[in-house]
């Protein structure tokens, strides 16, 4: 494991919460009232004046094309020799060992209920850094064999077939692939009604693997 040396900057710090565990010096851009950043311009930041810059909880909010290009750059030589994480190894880390071997665009590893008519927890016992209060719900169990996005979100899936989006790197449009078209759920949560159809569609793969 990389042990860091010298001082450190943490590059786009959010609430600073990860330069405080780190006790770095920090670059905010956007700091809210609660947080004073040593930066709020990289003009102001010295050349050359830091042994280690981290950016943590960042990539989850740049946009895909730039997230990939980093992860890239990320697992070359010379980021990996300059002591950057594999990637391989952190997607290993993160991943629940139960869907290390599920084939992606799947789904229904666990199944949860909101309940609507509960009040909110204001003080849940394990709190999210960006919102307050939680809603209240319960998990009801989920599939052995995780099911297709194209099952369980039949509607959707055929709302997307034929559709198009211009890809920069060929410089054309292109049809949605099952990677954009698995992005596209994630980013727009469709709803799902389930129907006698669905549920028969579910159990025949289930039963079946088919």
């Amino acid at each position: 494991m990389y042990k860091r040396k010298g001082n450190t900057l943490d590059f786009g710090a959010g609430l600073g919460k990860g330069a405080k565990i780190l006790k770095a010096d920090s670059y905010e851009p956007f700091p809210k009232k609660d947080f004073e950043p040593t930066f709020t311009e990289t003009s102001a930041i010295p050349n050359s004046s830091y042994d280690n810059v981290v950016s943590l909880n960042v990539l989850n909010a740049v946009k895909p094309d730039v997230r990939k290009s980093f992860v890239r750059n990320m697992d070359k030589k010379p980021a990996q020799d300059a002591g950057f994480p594999s990637v391989g190894k952190t997607r290993v880390a993160v991943t629940e060992p139960d869907l290390l071997n599920v084939p992606a665009g799947r789904a229904g590893f666990a199944l949860g209920q909101v309940d609507i008519d509960a009040p909110l927890l204001l003080n849940p016992r394990v709190p999210h850094e960006t919102y307050p209060v939680q809603m209240v719900g319960k998990y009801l169990g989920g599939f052995e064999e995780p099911i297709p996005q194209g099952i369980l979100f039949r509607d959707a899936y055929k709302d997307m077939e034929g559709r198009t989006y211009f890809n920069k790197a060929f410089g054309r449009e292109v049809p949605f692939s099952e990677a954009t078209k698995a992005y596209t759920l994630k980013t727009q949560l469709p709803g799902q009604t389930v129907d006698q159809e669905l549920v028969d569609a579910i159990m025949q793969y289930s039963l079946l693997g088919k």
